[in-house]
């Protein structure tokens, strides 16, 4: 059962913070902003660019609510797919810079990288050292 009290009181340090709050039914007016925030809008705009600069990493890693871990999953696989979409290699790279332990990202730059590149032979470890990992 919700408690009143606790709610009072939480508002209170919701104004307090500058935050403007209509009363009954209780509604926040002051615009959020998050940088999760920020980089769902721009993957649901297709700007690939701006997105992978916000991404930093999992979004709370370490928290298990169910709502969190649903918004976690759903942002990382939005840009996977995004970048797996793109034929430049350039996305692919940063993108495995941040989520390290995905074979499939990077078996993908793998194929993408042209042969000279020389980032070549440290993506190729990368895979095989997953590929063991993983098979």
């Amino acid at each position: 059962m919700p408690n009143p009290q606790a709610l009072k009181s939480e508002l209170c340090r919701l104004r307090q913070q500058g935050f403007e709050v209509q009363p009954r039914p209780y509604r926040l007016c002051t615009p959020i902003e998050a940088d999760f925030l920020k980089l769902q809008e721009a993957l649901q705009h297709h700007r690939l660019a701006e997105a992978l600069s916000l991404y930093q990493g999992p979004l709370l890693p370490k928290s298990q609510a169910p709502g969190i871990e649903l918004l976690r999953n759903h942002l990382e696989e939005q840009l996977r797919e995004a970048v797996l979409r793109q034929p430049d290699p350039e996305p692919l790279y940063r993108l495995t810079q941040r989520i390290a332990d995905d074979l499939d990202l990077w078996e993908a730059l793998l194929e993408r990288l042209p042969e000279p590149d020389p980032r070549r032979p440290a993506v190729r470890a990368w895979v095989r050292r997953l590929s063991a990992q993983y098979r």
